[in-house]
């Protein structure tokens, strides 16, 4: 057996240590990961986030430099760069890390995603909306006369096309 006071460290999941002389005075603060810029974004269907996701992970305030932070699309449509689901970065000196390029997907609506780290509180959690596409609608007005005299009638022919990727709605000429 031993007598007295033992000395004691404790690591935690992102490298933290502690040092104490008995388990008994030890207290753990867990890594809290918090959004820090990207969040409340809206972008068109099939373009991308002007203003990239980014966390920041501190311990009792201190920053976590180092630290493995995935990013992952729980609820919508929209893609980090290479058409995946999740990125995973490493934090840098002041604890922050930086998703890849967020791109919207085709389907409009609420989307949501959520950044992790290993024994973090909880996510952080990111609110964004993809919104429809615009359509594209192009008219061309056409005639053959130069003037036209009062009273008399004028024959114009008109195109409207849509190139996508949005349908155009009803349309009127007057």
């Amino acid at each position: 057996g031993v007598n007295g006071a033992v000395p004691v460290t404790a690591t935690n999941a992102t490298g933290t240590s502690s040092t104490a002389s008995s388990a008994t005075e030890f207290t753990y603060a867990a890594p809290t990961l918090s959004p820090a810029s990207g969040e409340g974004q809206s972008a068109m269907a099939g373009s991308s986030f002007r203003a990239p996701l980014v966390a920041h992970l501190d311990v009792a305030g201190s920053p976590v430099p180092g630290a493995a932070v995935t990013f992952t699309v729980t609820e919508g449509s929209a893609s980090f760069a290479g058409g995946q689901r999740s990125s995973t970065v490493t934090t840098g000196p002041q604890g922050t890390a930086t998703a890849l390029k967020l791109s919207a997907g085709a389907i409009p609506g609420p989307l949501t995603v959520t950044a992790t780290t290993p024994g973090a509180a909880a996510p952080a959690t990111y609110s964004l909306s993809v919104t429809p596409p615009e359509a594209n609608l192009g008219v061309s007005i056409r005639t053959s006369a130069a003037t036209v005299e009062p009273g008399s009638s004028l024959q114009i022919e008109v195109d409207a096309s849509n190139p996508g990727p949005a349908p155009a709605g009803a349309s009127s000429l007057t």
